[in-house]
């Protein structure tokens, strides 16, 4: 290991990398966007759902991947807030291994991907 060093206790430490939070989505109801989260893997959402943002003002240079983990199906899903492009009114579609990642710019959502 490369990026790891063993520590006074004899245990094994990371000292490098770059790791982010990962949560699946399977949920029946809408989904609150919580501190932690970075990747949400959006499965088995048998109607459009709405993926509860932080406000964008809250938050700049964060960003967040949205990906469609339904191996066969497509998913919708909707925003609380605007994503520059794409009006948190419309409908988004992600396709069976598509994904969005958006930023907030201090202002707005963005999708940069």
């Amino acid at each position: 290991l490369t990026d790891a060093k063993i520590d006074k206790s004899g245990a094994i430490v990371k000292t490098e990398g770059f790791y982010k939070n990962i949560h699946a989505v399977d949920a029946a109801a809408n989904y609150q966007v919580v501190n932690n989260d970075y990747t949400l893997i959006l499965r088995t959402l048998s109607q459009t759902r709405t993926v509860l943002l932080p406000d964008p003002k809250t938050c700049t240079g964060r960003i967040l991947v949205l990906w469609n983990g339904n191996r066969t199906n497509s998913i919708s899903w909707m925003s609380n807030y605007d994503i520059y492009i794409s009006p948190s009114t419309a409908t988004k579609t992600l396709v069976n291994g598509q994904n969005w990642q958006i930023q907030s710019d201090g202002y707005y959502w963005i999708k940069i991907n």
